[in-house]
């Protein structure tokens, strides 16, 4: 009976409140407001909630998208470091540390040096305590050699010299010279330092350095046929020269196509040593202003010269 009792009373309630909806809106509200009041605040909280959740997912895919694009910004960052430390060291590599202040050498090393010439010329100075800075062809195009008091062209290919070393370079070591600064020239040094170049019969197209007042010829076909070479005899025509006072009458050689040193008929120079088998210059001197030269065919014990240079 009691369920029977309760559904009367929801039917009396909902017959009151149709009754009510039709004859008096203000006792609706009334009775009824909490209600009303409350049903549009159950949903503004729902719309917050749901704007809520909208939010807390835009902003996760935000922070995802932001993780994605952190995580890419590093990674192209570690490329970019990556290529800028590689390109440092190839700089590195392709471009001579710049001299020493107090540095004596100044030793040629770009393209066309023969390596074991640079490391020969490079390793006979220092066991004799100067102090060698390597340059290459854009050093001695652009800066002087004020840091320095002998340059040193070692062997090599001296068509190579002529092609990197511009007319501004070569002026630049002609004024180092002259200005009391000392040349070596070491086979295709000495070939470089010459005022004409023969080479196997025929005069290169090339302007050479012009220092020495005479002709560069080789190679010496009578000492062994090119491209082979061999241990030949260099006799020394001064032993009472400050270059060759401590060398025997004569001395053995590695004869890798260096030259004959031709001076012309009025040149000023003065020959240390001939090669014994042609009776040929190899070794010799002069004065060039208040600097000196020196060439050769080998690299010789060179304390002395580079004393007699300073």
């Amino acid at each position: 009976m009691s369920f029977l009792q309760d559904i009367g009373k929801v039917k009396n309630s909902f017959l009151s409140l149709v009754h009510s909806v039709r004859h008096s809106p203000a006792r609706l509200h009334a009775k009824y407001g909490f209600i009303l009041n409350l049903i549009p605040y159950l949903c503004k909280r729902n719309i917050k909630g749901i704007s809520k959740n909208a939010r807390e997912r835009q902003m996760r895919q935000v922070m995802k998208i932001k993780d994605k694009s952190m995580k890419w910004m590093m990674i192209w960052l570690c490329v970019f470091l990556s290529l800028l430390f590689i390109t440092i060291l190839l700089y590195i590599s392709h471009n001579p540390a710049p001299p020493e202040k107090n540095a004596v050498v100044a030793l040629y090393s770009d393209l066309g040096t023969w390596e074991e010439s640079v490391q020969a010329a490079e390793k006979m100075f220092q066991w004799m305590n100067y102090t060698v800075a390597l340059v290459d062809a854009d050093y001695i195009n652009t800066k002087g050699f004020e840091n320095f008091s002998i340059l040193c062209i070692p062997g090599g290919d001296m068509y190579q010299y002529a092609q990197d070393i511009s007319s501004k370079g070569m002026d630049n070591i002609k004024d180092f010279v002259r200005n009391g600064g000392g040349y070596i020239g070491i086979c295709g040094g000495a070939y470089f330092a010459s005022e004409r170049v023969v080479w196997r019969g025929d005069q290169l197209p090339m302007t050479p350095l012009g220092l020495f007042p005479g002709t560069a010829d080789g190679p010496i076909n009578e000492i062994v046929p090119y491209p082979n070479y061999t241990m030949c005899k260099v006799g020394i025509l001064d032993p009472t020269h400050p270059i060759t006072q401590s060398e025997p009458d004569s001395t053995w050689m590695l004869y890798y196509w260096g030259p004959v040193l031709v001076p012309n008929k009025d040149a000023n120079v003065t020959i240390l040593g001939k090669y014994d088998r042609v009776n040929q210059p190899t070794m010799m001197t002069f004065d060039y202003g208040l600097g000196k030269y020196f060439s050769s065919a080998r690299i010789l014990k060179l304390r002395r010269t580079v004393n007699a240079m300073r």
